[in-house]
């Protein structure tokens, strides 16, 4: 029985969670049943690539690039010739594409090698978040929603990584009809390392952690805000960063000079960063399913995050309001962005023996839902079920 050849196509491989998936997902499925071969474009001056990462997991990526995720005609349409190129080149059973750039170039050249060959593709693309807002200029975002439409009917799956993100693309794009979406959450290849710093000493810092790339969407001037009332409360607090970003993004945001929140650059090893964090914090405007966070909850660790995409979906337990907070068991989820609310948040928190419950039920979830092995198991019933219903 030949292999079933899956082509995955990704905009960048950048340090987030998509680029990381579509990794997993290529070094990782049965080799007994599938072929992979993963193409990418490149990342670009201020962003950290992860081709390392793709090197350590065995894979090696056709690289294209001119594919990069700024919106450029002439070096997306070589990118489209590219991409149709390498369809015929390997002919595979189906194409499954990540990030909105590589969704669209992907999907339409696999759309296209559709029209002229009786020998059809499936064709599978992953939301692992949305462009829908809070990312580009309103011209811009009209356009990712024009377009998204028409490729969505000659698309043959659709996943979306949690319920509330599905709901939210579909209202988005005006979708009754649902069929076509298949709600798959992430699952990463994570083992946290042993904690580092003692809960026990009631006197120390809490350190804060958060970790993304520098970018708008993100909201990192909300956790300088944070960062301000909680210096002013004089409360023993820290918040640490992690992520890539350029000279201008940094010094952007160390203009705020504010003593008790640190910026360090880009990551190479998260669980080397958790192990020094108590409580995960996210303030972003728009999300999927954050790989930080869940990373945050393998190691056992509560979070704090601002309740937007698929954020709710990482809750756990019973929860109870108090005015714009969500409070779970494993978690606190603010309603909008007033820094007071993340700061009353952090309070609740700072109590050792709440976050040590908080966070133990957040690695248990996290295991339960997770899981790499499980990602696999149910993207490969997805394909499956592709093929046999052709």
């Amino acid at each position: 029985m030949d292999k079933i050849k899956i082509l995955f196509v990704i905009t960048r491989l950048n340090n987030g969670g998509a680029a990381k998936c579509a990794i997993w997902l290529s070094g990782m499925l049965d080799e007994k049943k599938f072929k992979t071969i993963l193409i990418s474009g490149k990342t670009e001056g201020n962003e950290n690539d992860i081709l390392w990462y793709a090197r350590k997991h065995g894979v090696s990526p056709v690289i294209i690039p001119c594919m990069k995720r700024s919106l450029n005609p002439f070096s997306d349409l070589i990118s489209f010739l590219k991409l149709y190129r390498l369809i015929l080149k390997e002919k595979p059973d189906i194409v499954h594409t990540h990030m909105s750039k590589a969704g669209l170039l992907g999907r339409t050249a696999a759309i296209f090698y559709n029209r002229f060959h009786q020998e059809k593709i499936k064709v599978v693309h992953t939301f692992h978040g949305h462009v829908f807002h809070s990312y580009f200029s309103g011209i811009k975002t009209r356009l990712f929603v024009f377009l998204e439409k028409r490729l969505l009917k000659k698309t043959d799956a659709i996943i979306a990584i949690s319920r509330k993100l599905r709901d939210e693309i579909c209202h988005i794009l005006k979708v009754e009809n649902k069929k076509k979406f298949r709600i798959i959450p992430l699952g990463i290849d994570f083992v946290p390392v042993g904690r580092v710093r003692s809960r026990k000493l009631p006197t120390r810092e809490i350190h804060i952690g958060m970790l993304g790339r520098l970018a708008p969407v993100k909201n990192y001037s909300l956790a300088v805000e944070i960062a301000s009332i909680l210096a002013r409360e004089k409360t023993p607090v820290k918040i640490l960063i992690g992520g890539g970003g350029s000279g201008r993004d940094f010094k952007k945001i160390n203009q705020y000079n504010v003593e008790n929140i640190s910026f360090l650059g880009n990551i190479k090893k998260p669980e080397d960063f958790w192990k020094k964090i108590d409580i995960a914090l996210i303030t972003s405007k728009n999300e999927g399913t954050p790989v930080s966070l869940i990373e945050a909850m393998f190691s056992g660790i509560p979070f704090i995050a601002s309740m937007v995409g698929g954020i709710p979906d990482m809750a756990t337990g019973l929860m109870k309001r108090e005015e714009n907070l969500f409070i779970y068991d494993n978690c606190i989820l603010i309603k909008g962005f007033d820094p007071d609310d993340f700061e009353k948040a952090i309070r609740f928190f700072s109590n050792s023996e709440i976050r040590r419950k908080a966070g133990k039920l957040s690695k248990r979830f996290a295991e339960e839902n997770f899981s790499v092995n499980r990602l696999i198991k149910d993207i490969e019933i997805l394909y499956s079920d592709l093929l046999e219903n052709e």
